[in-house]
């Protein structure tokens, strides 16, 4: 049955895949993800921030677009299709390859319990390394079962090293999973291996925080001064939101806990039992006192929440299917089933949300065509764009592929910064949010700067 439902699972990233090239734009025509695709193209080369390499895997297929000359469509749509590709390929890396179709299960699950916005801000470094933990356990699994350890050494330190840069917060579900490795031998992984694993994420850890220093990645670590200011916690305005998400979107949390409380106790697996509790209440704490008073848009916290499914995929695939299955297969199936089910019911219903934000841009360029401007955060309505930093990027993105001439449209919270392109009557340079760039530096393709008349002006 385990691998017949991988190879079900090949459906769901399918129908996962059609939606990222349906929905491109609402995927790339945001934030992060125009400002990653603006410098790509504008370089053509990686956009590497923060020093996190695995942002690498799902930028080779646009890069290469990009040498290649293809069209700024183009290259949008095959980057909102190689993030799901990149998943799918891990997906396939567990089972097809490395023969461990459960763990390939469990990233799948991983990927469908919670999922909701995150499917459309899709460039997460950490989302991106919860399914290259999974390839990192079945290769280990894999090297157990099949031996050849010297060989596939390298890629087990590359994966090592891609985890521990890709994002702090990954070193919670990694070490839920290497003690659940540690108190469940079933995965096929020893604990010999088990304490080499964790060693050796430790240190490459240890050299990123220490070696490649993170000013973004630091700055993030004053946020635990929010564990003395909100004692004891009760009053966080996040708490009600969490709550609220647990009857929504994130409904599958309550039932699989649910799940595997009924099974860790009939089965009497206290350790087991208390290391799910402990690491699930304690990250989704973790994560609500750092956002306490519920101020940063919810795809965001989304992301963060994120590595809960990484603690409620692995006991539901390794302990509470396998105990339902001995008394009705067929069930676990429908259960399967529900589950895709549920992720698509919840990005057709968050969809407007994304739709909205290109349909106002659209509505803005076609009132001010051929202006430069620069506006401050408050002269735009941000709950219809979530964030107003991307801006510029999104403007040129959209502008550039729909209208086919590129828009000028920045807005900025230090707009006094920018008067002096307004004084010199700046014709000649395209404004992004953290530069200035002459026209001549911009490659023609992807940047159609007819406008040499117009000057940036700031929206007083």
């Amino acid at each position: 049955m385990t691998k017949r439902l991988y190879k079900a699972g090949f459906w769901g990233f399918a129908i996962m895949m059609v939606l990222a090239i349906v929905l491109y734009k609402e995927r790339t025509i945001l934030l992060d993800t125009s400002f990653f695709l603006f410098y790509m193209v504008k370089d053509s080369d990686f956009c590497i921030q923060n020093d996190r390499f695995i942002a690498a895997f799902p930028e080779l297929l646009p890069l290469l677009a990009v040498k290649l000359g293809a069209s700024l469509k183009n290259i949008s749509l095959l980057y909102s299709a190689s993030f799901v590709l990149y998943h799918f390929l891990c997906y396939v890396a567990c089972g097809s390859w490395l023969k461990q179709y459960r763990i390939a299960l469990t990233l799948l699950m991983s990927h469908v319990l919670l999922q909701t916005e995150v499917f459309y801000w899709c460039l997460s470094e950490l989302w991106l390394a919860i399914s290259l933990l999974f390839v990192l356990v079945a290769l280990m699994a894999n090297i157990a079962a099949n031996g050849k350890a010297l060989i596939k050494a390298p890629l087990l330190l590359f994966f090592i090293a891609a985890l521990a840069s890709a994002h702090p917060l990954m070193m919670l579900p990694f070490l839920f999973t290497v003690a659940y490795l540690f108190l469940n031998s079933d995965v096929g992984v020893s604990k010999r291996q088990v304490v080499l694993l964790f060693a050796l994420f430790i240190s490459a850890f240890l050299i990123k925080k220490f070696v490649f220093v993170s000013a973004y990645e630091d700055s993030n670590f004053g946020r635990l001064k929010h564990f003395k200011e909100y004692f004891p916690y009760w009053d966080m305005p996040i708490n009600k939101q969490f709550i609220k998400f647990c009857l929504s979107r994130f409904i599958w949390l309550p039932i699989v806990t649910v799940l595997v409380f009924i099974v860790y106790i009939r089965q009497k697996k206290w350790l087991p039992l208390l290391l799910f509790a402990g690491s699930l209440f304690g990250y989704a704490f973790l994560i609500n006192v750092l956002y306490p008073d519920n101020q940063a848009e919810f795809f965001y916290v989304e992301n963060m929440y994120m590595p809960l499914s990484v603690i409620l995929a692995i006991p539901l695939v390794f302990d509470v299917l396998p105990y339902y299955s001995e008394r009705s297969g067929k069930k676990i199936t429908v259960v399967y089933a529900l589950i895709m089910l549920s992720l698509l019911v919840r990005i057709y219903y968050t969809n407007d949300t994304y739709s909205n934000r290109i349909a106002w841009e659209r509505d803005f360029l076609d009132k001010h065509k051929d202006e430069k401007l620069f506006m401050t955060p408050s002269q735009v309505p941000q709950d219809t764009l979530l964030m107003s930093w991307g801006t510029p990027y999104e403007f040129w993105l959209l502008s550039t592929t729909e209208l086919g001439r590129t828009a000028s449209i920045c807005v900025q919270d230090q707009i006094e910064n920018m008067r002096w392109m307004e004084r010199n009557q700046v014709r000649t340079s395209f404004a992004g949010q953290w530069g200035v760039f002459p026209y001549q530096d911009l490659p023609e393709r992807y940047f159609i700067m007819n406008d040499t008349l117009n000057y940036y002006k700031i929206v007083e």
